[in-house]
């Protein structure tokens, strides 16, 4: 009979723990929002054949920690953004556009970043809708929405944007071969926005789809002949100086062609439209014991010109990357200067790459 008793009592408290556990849980507690309890109440007020809906939790010290309210709000808007994007690379990998037909993993991260930039103007429309402290948890909890109409009049206000830019750059080329080649060159990312876009359109406004889908093929047939015609015009010449009387590697100077031919540049040797200016710079340290060392690092300043015209320009500053040492100074400079090599063409690349450069 004791046994049975300490069993019921046992029981009893394991009930009550359970009980009190359920009560203490998101739903289980009748005190909360029902969107808090069962997020899928939400659809009742919001169908999502019409609505992007995302939800956002943070911690807070208390109801007055705005910091942590803003950070839910914040989640709640990335989650509809992480829903649009997937729909977004869905739709434009299953109609296999040109530009998703080279899988090259650098130009799939290109593409995803594009993607991140699209939605970012689509989600203009973003409002935040519920916002709930829970003073027993101390959670914020939020709800975002995004009215599907909204996100199509935005992608069509993004394409309308983006065209108008475009047509500025294009309508102001003409300064040179050169400098129309570096600015057609920055169009080059506008046109793949413009791609996403036209898929955000036919997803979220469909009846806009036809006259955007016009207006951005014109657009695109635009850019790719005007830069074909810049390109044939685009010759330019290495011009390689250094700080000292040694010469220079061969490496130096190809890492210049290599990043201009790459970027659509005639590297050429005389009766060139432009010249791409390299200054080697290098620092000598020395350094006395049992035997002297020598320690060389060494950078590059380097310009494009046309017609005594900067058009670009960028540098490599000298740090440890390009150091090397060695009882042999002339052989510290050339172990120092060949690793400068690539270090010089990655730079040249980003600076040709930089839209807003």
């Amino acid at each position: 009979m004791i046994l049975e008793k300490q069993q019921w009592s046992w029981l009893a408290v394991v009930g009550l723990c359970a009980l009190w556990c359920g009560c203490a849980s998101t739903g289980g507690r009748r005190d909360l929002p029902e969107w808090v309890r069962d997020p899928a109440a939400l659809e009742k007020s919001y169908p999502r054949h019409r609505y992007f809906i995302g939800m956002g939790v943070c911690g807070g010290a208390s109801g007055a920690d705005l910091m942590s309210r803003k950070q839910a709000e914040a989640t709640a808007v990335a989650d509809i953004a992480s829903v649009v994007e997937v729909q977004i690379n869905d739709t434009v990998e299953a109609h296999d556009t040109s530009v998703e037909r080279n899988g090259k993993l650098l130009e799939q991260s290109v593409r995803i970043q594009t993607t991140k930039r699209v939605v970012t103007g689509i989600l203009s429309g973003v409002e935040i809708k519920h916002v709930y402290f829970d003073e027993r948890s101390l959670n914020w909890h939020t709800v975002a929405l995004l009215d599907r109409s909204r996100a199509g009049a935005g992608a069509a206000e993004a394409v309308a944007q983006r065209l108008a830019r475009g047509r500025t750059v294009l309508a102001g080329l003409g300064a040179g071969p050169v400098s129309d080649l570096v600015a057609l060159r920055r169009l080059e990312s506008m046109t793949t926005e413009l791609d996403r876009l036209a898929v955000a359109l036919a997803i979220f406004a469909p009846s806009r789809k036809a006259a955007a889908k016009t207006q951005i093929e014109t657009f695109k047939r635009n850019v790719a002949a005007q830069r074909e015609t810049a390109r044939g015009a685009a010759r330019v010449r290495v011009v390689m100086a250094s700080d000292q009387a040694a010469p220079l590697p061969p490496a130096l100077r190809a890492a210049a062609v290599r990043a201009l031919g790459e970027a659509g540049f005639s590297v050429v040797i005389d009766q060139a439209a432009g010249e791409f200016h390299v200054t080697v710079k290098t620092k000598t340290a020395t350094q006395v014991g049992t035997m002297r060392i020598f320690e060389v690092s060494s950078g590059a300043t380097f310009k494009l010109i046309e017609q005594g015209r900067t058009v670009m320009q960028g540098r490599v500053p000298i740090d440890p990357l390009s150091a090397s040492r060695s009882n042999a100074e002339h052989l510290s400079r050339t172990r120092s200067l060949n690793r400068l090599a690539d270090r010089l063409r990655m730079e040249i690349v980003a600076m040709l790459n930089d839209e807003g450069a």
